[in-house]
């Protein structure tokens, strides 16, 4: 019984980290500008720009979502992108520069503005990420 218990808490232990769902609404992207990169054989749209965390706690960014929208405010295109050239880990109260590839889109869409949000991040401290 013994043993069960502790490999329970050895598990819960080692798979629990700080969520970022109760903090998402804290890291915002102040800036964000479009461009088209050509790298090796492929030609990638690319957002770059400046993302801002305004929680207590460190976050390593996995991924961002940029939504393009119409003179509306509706969405006519989405794409989602992580970062390739470097680890974006921001501390907290502070400002981060992010240079994505937004996949799998090959130009970028006719649109009036767009809304960039970060839709993944972890805890960088806990051992085995989240």
């Amino acid at each position: 019984m013994f043993f069960v218990a502790a490999m329970f808490l050895a598990l819960w232990f080692f798979t629990m980290g700080r969520q970022y769902s109760p903090e998402k609404n804290q890291i915002k992207v102040l800036s964000a500008n479009f461009g088209m990169e050509v790298s090796g054989h492929e030609t990638n749209l690319i957002a770059s720009g400046v993302l801002t965390n305004t929680s207590r706690f460190t976050w390593r960014v996995g991924s961002l979502e940029v939504r393009f929208l119409d003179a509306a405010g509706k969405t006519v295109d989405v794409s989602h992108g992580g970062s390739t050239y470097q680890e974006l880990v921001v501390p907290p109260h502070s400002d981060c520069a992010f240079h994505v590839a937004l996949s799998p889109q090959k130009s970028v869409p006719s649109h009036v503005s767009s809304k960039v949000i970060v839709t993944e991040a972890s805890d960088p401290n806990f051992w085995f990420g989240n």
